[in-house]
């Protein structure tokens, strides 16, 4: 893979790109010094080609978005990703729709988030990370003043989690976030919007849909 081809936006995306091809693409990027944005979205590079492109993201100071969205990605992916964080400070972006990180990811995230200061777009939809993860992401941002849009949505969210959920972001620095298609009824939709409608709250994107709103 020739990244001297892809000077500032590289495009992989749906080209059946496995563990064996992003090793040489990791390869590549440490040497690549103009890469700011890598689309491998719908791939199947899985958690162990996750790890690879992990390990190499301190070596990659110009790149700022990542999508890896619909790749197979699992826990131990997802950690490792999450873990790069504590020493990446360029990345601004991550998009990791799509891949059944589950509770352990989500845990990882959260964590990742309490001492990460660059990132500012996270997106988590369609993840299983189920109510407690979205849950200790977005406590996380208790301890985070970066992030500005987090997407949640189609976890399984429910109800239980709306209060604390909205207790948290009306004091954090996110503006945009999403809880769609999360198990939310119309009581947990109108807690939400009513804590984050107030003139302090930072929020200018909430996004609702497909829950039980009437």
């Amino acid at each position: 893979i020739a990244m001297a081809t892809l000077p500032t936006l590289g495009s992989l995306d749906a080209n059946e790109i496995g563990p064996e091809e992003v090793s040489a693409l990791a390869n590549a990027l440490t040497t690549n010094m103009s890469l700011c944005e890598l689309n491998l979205s719908e791939n199947i590079i899985g958690s162990g080609g996750a790890v690879l492109l992990a390990s190499i993201l301190h070596s990659a100071p110009t790149l700022q978005v990542l999508d890896l969205s619909e790749n197979m990605i699992e826990a131990s992916g997802a950690s490792a990703l999450a873990n790069s964080l504590a020493t990446n400070n360029s990345l601004r972006a991550l998009n990791l729709t799509s891949n059944m990180i589950g509770p352990e990811g989500a845990a990882a995230f959260a964590r990742a988030l309490s001492c990460n200061r660059t990132l500012t777009a996270l997106r988590l939809a369609s993840t299983g990370i189920g109510g407690a993860g979205a849950c200790a992401i977005v406590e996380a941002l208790e301890r985070n003043s970066s992030l500005r849009e987090l997407d949640i949505g189609d976890n399984m969210i429910g109800d239980k989690f709306t209060s604390r959920i909205a207790e948290v972001v009306v004091h954090s620095r996110l503006e945009t976030l999403g809880l769609q298609n999360s198990a939310i009824s119309e009581a947990g939709a109108n807690e939400l919007a009513t804590a984050l409608a107030g003139d302090a709250a930072p929020i200018q994107h909430l996004n609702l849909s497909v829950n039980g709103c009437g």
